[in-house]
């Protein structure tokens, strides 16, 4: 691990870096200006390292002199400045999947479907990651099927019985879609014989009109006239 890093930090000094007419100013010849930021983690999980650089500030003299030909070592003895590294590195941690870095631990903080030290390995089913459950592996992992009361993709979290929908309740949910729909039928069916007497199209309203007058007519008396042997009756 150490080699690979120190191995990291010679490849970029070997391209040192020279203050040049934007970055050195009147009077900053031959000093080290400031660190620059650190460069991002970089290399396989287990072995990331990072870098960072500063510049030195050549003399105005040297400045014409090709880059090949102006070293650190020149510009220092020019300067008679102490050799100190332009380029330095660190081990870093680089979490992938989502994982979270603790940057003072450098460890990383995995989701429930990931491991390794970077989270780089899916979790499955070997792992015993169902804690209350059934797991199955697929392509991206595990699954887990929960048991009542537990749910989440490790089975993890309780579920309060208060909010367990009962057993009963979707023949509840029946009984009642069929009642509402048994009054809405009745509903709509007094309705129609209401519009039908209204509109007069109902043939019972008809009949019932009919008996009502047939028993308001008023009917004739006829009195019971004598007839006499010859078959003629008598007038009174």
């Amino acid at each position: 691990m150490q080699t690979v890093l120190w191995l990291l930090v010679f490849a970029v000094s070997s391209k040192l870096l020279f203050g040049s007419e934007t970055q050195c100013g009147v009077g900053e010849e031959c000093i080290y200006k400031q660190w620059m930021s650190w460069q991002p983690c970089t290399g396989r999980c287990g072995v990331e390292a990072q870098i960072r650089q500063r510049v030195f500030c050549c003399p105005g003299s040297l400045m014409n002199i090709s880059a090949a030909l102006r070293t650190l070592q020149l510009c220092t003895r020019t300067c008679k400045a102490p050799k100190y590294y332009l380029t330095e590195g660190r081990h870093c941690r680089k979490c992938i999947n989502h994982g979270v870095l603790n940057y003072t631990a450098r460890t990383c903080s995995c989701p429930k479907t990931y491991k390794g030290l970077c989270c780089q390995e899916n979790i499955k089913c070997s792992d015993l990651p169902c804690k209350h459950g059934v797991c199955y592996d697929t392509t991206a992992g595990f699954r887990c099927d929960c048991e009542s009361g537990y749910s989440g993709i490790d089975c993890s979290e309780d579920i309060a019985e208060e909010f367990e929908l009962p057993i009963w309740l979707p023949k509840l949910e029946i009984a009642l879609l069929a009642v509402i729909s048994m009054t809405i039928l009745m509903t709509m069916g007094c309705l129609c014989l209401r519009c039908c007497k209204l509109c007069g199209c109902s043939s019972t309203d008809d009949d019932d009109e009919e008996e009502e007058r047939r028993k308001a007519k008023p009917r004739k008396n006829h009195s019971q006239i004598p007839k006499s042997k010859s078959g003629k009756s008598f007038d009174f």
